[in-house]
């Protein structure tokens, strides 16, 4: 299926990697003054994507001065390794906690092979290639960088992810989030606006740390937050109070369904039904049919991260 981008203002260009489906995974193109960068890459299979997109905007692959990897998961940084050698200008800015799994990704391989299997993984994310130490620069919390003389100034936000950061685009007054203001997919926009759900995925997720995150997202005052999946969100308080509600709502279904026999099932089954409820209070239309065909995986994902963070939760309280 053939993707669009999405052209924003001041030179911001939502590429549409089409991992899993259209308008589900994004990957971030800035330009200025003939320079240009990525902000997440998707996965392997998707790097002609982002090359067509270079092609697109007349730019060539020399232009790409950075690739911004909010964070390492794979659908946002398992096609860096590709893409770094094809572009000989550009270095990849990788969180400190993230750099060694860009370098030598065997763990992350491990890792996501033990969930999706290997086929799957193969199927989803390609091969992912290890990235020479030289090509890679780590920033330390609040380091500015910039893309001709555009300012970004990354940010440190854990709860989704310990190896995570965002970056606040001065031009634009704007804040790339990756993971951390969550998912809002345009099958859920209503009259009511646009709606972000939280990413509890394993195995970092952290309330604390993700209204953290959140608040720090939202004090740089954006007029528009830029997430992963999907795209240009505005109206940030509104969305922004919705998240903490519902990462609040989230971990109470989790520690409510602690005793049941297989409490993964019961969380999965309590979120499912919690996110209906939500997205009619929000005006949704056809919510079972959108649950079924556009989220279904992203809640059972979340129901897993959040079975992780009880886990982890109750073994603590026990050591204590």
């Amino acid at each position: 299926m053939s993707t669009k981008n999405i052209i924003n203002d001041h030179g911001i260009i939502t590429v549409d990697t089409n991992f899993v489906r259209p308008q589900y995974n994004a990957s971030h193109l800035i330009v200025q003054n003939g320079e240009a960068a990525f902000i997440d890459v998707g996965t392997s299979n998707n790097v002609n994507i982002l090359e067509n997109s270079l092609r697109e905007n007349n730019l060539d692959n020399a232009d790409v001065k950075y690739i911004f990897l909010t964070h390492i998961h794979l659908d946002h940084a398992g096609g860096a390794g590709k893409l770094i050698k094809l572009l000989p200008n550009a270095k990849i800015v990788v969180h400190p906690k993230g750099a060694e799994h860009m370098i030598n990704p065997s763990k992350l391989i491990e890792s996501s092979v033990r969930v999706y299997g290997k086929n799957l993984f193969d199927h989803l994310f390609g091969e992912i290639i290890p990235i020479d130490e030289k090509r890679i620069f780590v920033p330390s919390d609040k380091d500015e960088i910039y893309l001709s003389d555009r300012r970004f100034e990354l940010f440190f936000t854990e709860g989704h992810a310990k190896h995570h950061y965002c970056i606040f685009d001065e031009i634009s007054n704007s804040v790339f989030s990756g993971d951390n203001f969550g998912m809002s997919f345009r099958e859920f926009d209503s009259i009511n606006g646009k709606i972000s759900i939280p990413i509890t995925s394993p195995n970092q997720f952290d309330p604390d740390e993700a209204h953290n995150s959140i608040d720090s997202i939202i004090g740089y005052q954006p007029k528009y937050i830029y997430v992963a999946h999907f795209g240009q969100l505005d109206e940030i308080e509104k969305i922004g109070t919705v998240l903490h509600e519902l990462i609040d709502e989230f971990v109470n279904i989790a520690e409510q369904n602690a005793n049941e026999e297989n409490t993964l099932e019961s969380i999965h089954s309590s979120l499912q039904e919690h996110i209906k409820n939500k997205l009619f209070d929000h005006g949704c239309s056809n919510i079972e049919e959108k649950l079924n065909n556009f989220i279904q995986t992203d809640l059972y994902v979340n129901a897993a991260g959040l079975n992780y963070w009880l886990s982890k939760n109750q073994s603590n309280q026990r050591i204590k």
